[in-house]
Order: C-alpha cells, then sequence, then structure tokens
C-alpha cells in the first residue's frame, strides 16, 4: 500500500485550504473584506447622451467592450450607487475575465 506524501512548499509561501499563497497573506471569505450591492438599472428610455445638471455616468458592459461608445447618463441615483477608484464592479453578463 503507498503512502501519500505532502509537497514541498516553496520559501516564503505556505499551504493553505485554497493552495499554497505568500506567509503574510491570509485565507479570508470575500464577505469578511467587503460589501455587496446591485448596481441600477436603468431603461434606455431613461438614460441621454451628454452630461446634464444632476445627472450620472451610467456604466455599460458595452462602455467596456467597444472603444469608441458614446457614454450615457441617467438622473443620479443617490452617493450609494457611485463607484470609487478604491471599488471593483463586475458586471453579469459578457466575456468573463474581462
Amino acid at each position: 500500500m503507498a503512502t501519500e506524501t505532502a509537497t514541498p512548499v516553496s520559501e516564503g509561501y505556505k499551504q493553505t485550504e485554497i493552495g499554497e499563497i505568500p506567509e503574510s497573506w491570509e485565507v479570508k471569505a470575500m464577505e469578511d473584506i467587503c460589501s455587496f450591492k446591485q448596481g441600477v438599472q436603468c431603461s434606455l428610455k431613461k438614460q441621454f447622451l451628454g452630461y446634464k445638471s444632476g445627472s450620472q455616468r451610467f456604466i455599460r458592459i458595452v462602455d467596456l467592450t467597444k472603444e469608441n461608445e458614446s457614454h450615457r447618463f441617467i438622473p443620479d441615483p443617490g452617493e450609494e450607487h457611485h463607484i470609487s477608484e478604491q471599488d471593483l464592479f463586475m458586471v453579469r453578463y459578457g466575456t468573463p475575465g474581462l
């Protein structure tokens, strides 16, 4: 009967339930380090081209997939729906990993 041998861990790394990671890293669940919320759904009728007072840029999947797509704006849905440079946003459809 053969016995399994543990694969040696590279120097400066540790073995965790998700695999080998740097010693200074920790494994945490995403909900322990960030919050999730769904974005705004806005019909085409409420979208417009060009900034107007009280409006906010509306980010669509096509903004990420086509270079020359005109920016769309919507009536400002409120601060809780704005994104900042520190935010990570994801789309529900389209090419994985984009």
